[in-house]
């Protein structure tokens, strides 16, 4: 696109500057020219569409499907719900507990993406001596399903 807005404002210029010095009993032919060749330039981009759409070469830049599809994907809250759980649960069970955030992580197992069947808790480093059953009975308490503990 760039080249041709170049190429059209590089024709102005030129036409205006034979315009100029052209002698006065031929300015009226330049001009008719230069005009012909304006029009001719300015339909440039739609003459290539069409031949492009009657051969069957049309495509439209990447661009344009990646911001429709952009548009069109809707947000998975299901896997937001998820990802907020185990960062909750995380948070809970390092402050309770006194353990390292590094020490645990927490995985959480749902049910058509609507319902928490699962929670799945590891310890690993010095989070290993916890004992399991507070970790386990404090989860439930707070989730409502079963819970894990596993020590890595």
């Amino acid at each position: 696109m760039r080249g041709y807005l170049e190429a059209l404002g590089a024709f102005a210029v030129l036409g205006a500057l034979v315009s100029a010095l052209c002698p006065r009993s031929m300015s009226t032919h330049i001009r008719a020219l230069c005009a012909l060749c304006a029009v001719c330039l300015v339909c440039l981009p739609a003459g290539r569409a069409l031949g492009a759409f009657y051969t069957g070469d049309w495509q439209l830049p990447d661009y344009f499907w990646e911001q429709e599809q952009e548009q069109d994907a809707e947000p998975d809250y299901g896997q937001f719900s998820k990802q907020m759980l185990e960062s909750v649960l995380k948070e809970r069970l390092t402050a309770k507990f006194s353990i390292s955030p590094d020490d645990v992580a927490v995985w959480s197992e749902w049910e058509d993406g609507t319902r928490v069947i699962r929670v799945t808790v590891v310890l690993s480093g010095r989070a290993i001596w916890q004992d399991p059953a507070p970790i386990r009975a404090c989860v439930q308490e707070l989730v409502g399903c079963e819970c894990v503990v596993v020590l890595d």
